[in-house]
């Protein structure tokens, strides 16, 4: 969960994907004619055990650019990252999200891009080729592209891989949804044919449900099995289709004092994540402190969950969650039970204590967490964590099982916009996290240093 001065520094430092969307978001208002921003960030790690350093410099940029050309108007729109390692344990990469041109109608009636971009509609299929998008209404768009793919991998262009596919966003004042079909083709072959919708639905006042799937039609792993395991004269059509990802929440908020959200989700890991691997969350997923995180490709995973707010007053709220993992690989189950408390006022900033018990896949803990945080005028903002874990390994086939094991994860970040110190730097931000994992006989530790720059022109 994101608590609200968290929820203030995402966008004071991050690059958003998408200038338009994240403008409308984070600044409200028109769209900049010229919107660019700049993020340079320091990596480092140490693991005393195993003299594991992860350690890399990345720089972000991105520019979006709207001019007036005739009856239309053009647009450029960059957004590219390059990373540089300083240790084996990560490795250099440069790659562009965007990288391309666009024409349209002044009224967004109609749009022709060329260049590399990312299909928003269709799970951010990404192309180097064209795409056209039509507004049939103001609540519905078309889209079609095509061309070559980036590589699956490390992004690289290349003429292995090429894709095509359809999609479309349709929006009311209640529902919101988009999806499509995709093709890839890799060598002239069939490589992948899957779908996607994701949507949200204001039922009623009190009734919110949105959801996302992907499903793929010609995985080897489908809905009833492992399809590369039965005879060809056996395979059926049924058998080749696989949920790759699915999410489904249902929100019911009867009044001001209770809210209740159920979700559930499904996982297929079909592809390793080079860029967003984040090495402080994977750390903390690897020793137990949250259950997801990066899973090992190949891999399915099923998790229900709920969580229950009760709203004593509107900066005291006590919540409990429960949640149950399905582990496809082994067969192994995982529960978890959790109560906490929320105190949140807006001027002095917030506190969130919990307590959990867990069964995940053979292994017993319990968890004990606090997070607070602040901040000031805006302008500078504090947040710590302290978590607790008590680990009960299984016992093995033969012997007894170990002795519980005691685990502390800290952590700590600050954030400052410089307009505080200067007007004359108003458009910088920095930021800095600490972590830190403390066992009886290791200490891992990472720090991250971020500065961002953001220029507009209305």
């Amino acid at each position: 969960m994101l608590h609200r001065p968290t929820l203030r520094l995402l966008p004071l430092v991050l690059l958003g994907v998408n200038a338009g969307p994240a403008w409308a978001q984070f600044g409200g208002g028109p769209r900049p004619a010229t919107d660019l921003r700049l993020d340079l960030g320091q990596m480092y790690s140490l693991d005393d055990v195993t003299d594991r350093h992860v350690s890399f410099s990345e720089l972000r940029g991105s520019i979006d650019g709207r001019r007036d050309v005739g009856g239309g108007r053009l647009e450029l729109h960059v957004d590219g990252r390059g990373r540089y390692a300083w240790t084996d344990v990560s490795s250099n990469r440069v790659d562009f999200a965007r990288l391309n041109l666009s024409f349209g109608a002044n009224d967004a009636a109609w749009t022709v891009a060329v260049g590399r971009m990312s299909v928003d509609a269709v799970a951010s299929a990404r192309v180097d080729g064209a795409s056209f998008d039509l507004r049939l209404i103001p609540e519905l768009h078309l889209i079609a592209f095509g061309g070559l793919m980036p590589h699956p991998l490390d992004g690289a262009p290349n003429v292995d891989f090429l894709s095509f596919g359809v999609g479309y966003d349709a929006r009311t004042d209640t529902l919101q949804h988009s999806g499509g079909l995709a093709i890839n083709l890799y060598q002239g072959g069939l490589d992948r044919f899957y779908a996607t919708e994701r949507f949200f639905w204001r039922i009623t006042k009190e009734w919110q449900l949105h959801g996302f799937v992907i499903l793929d039609f010609v995985g080897v792993s489908g809905l009833l099995g492992d399809i590369a395991l039965l005879p060809p004269d056996q395979q059926s059509a049924l058998e080749k289709v696989d949920v790759t990802s699915a999410d489904l929440t249902l929100r019911f908020v009867p009044s001001r004092t209770f809210d209740v959200a159920l979700s559930g989700s499904h996982n297929h890991t079909l592809l390793p994540n080079l860029w967003w691997t984040d090495f402080i969350a994977e750390e903390r997923a690897r020793r137990g402190f949250v259950l997801d995180g990066p899973q090992p490709v190949g891999t399915r995973r099923t998790n229900a969950r709920v969580v229950m707010n009760f709203h004593v007053t509107p900066a005291v709220t006590p919540y409990l969650r429960a949640r149950f993992d399905a582990r496809f690989e082994d067969g192994k189950k995982g529960y978890e039970g959790a109560v906490g408390l929320k105190l949140d006022d807006v001027d002095l900033g917030y506190i969130d204590v919990s307590g959990s018990v867990r069964s995940l896949f053979g292994n017993e803990n319990e968890l004990i967490g606090l997070a607070a945080g602040t901040s000031f005028a805006n302008a500078l903002g504090l947040d710590l964590t302290v978590n607790g874990l008590r680990v009960v390994a299984a016992a093995p086939a033969t012997g007894t099982a170990p002795d519980p094991e005691l685990l502390l994860d800290l952590g700590a970040s600050v954030w400052l916009d410089l307009k505080a110190v200067s007007p004359a730097l108003g458009d910088v931000r920095v930021m800095a996290t600490y972590q830190a994992f403390i066992a009886s006989d290791m200490i891992f530790q990472a720090g991250f240093a971020r500065i961002g720059y953001r220029f507009r022109e209305l």
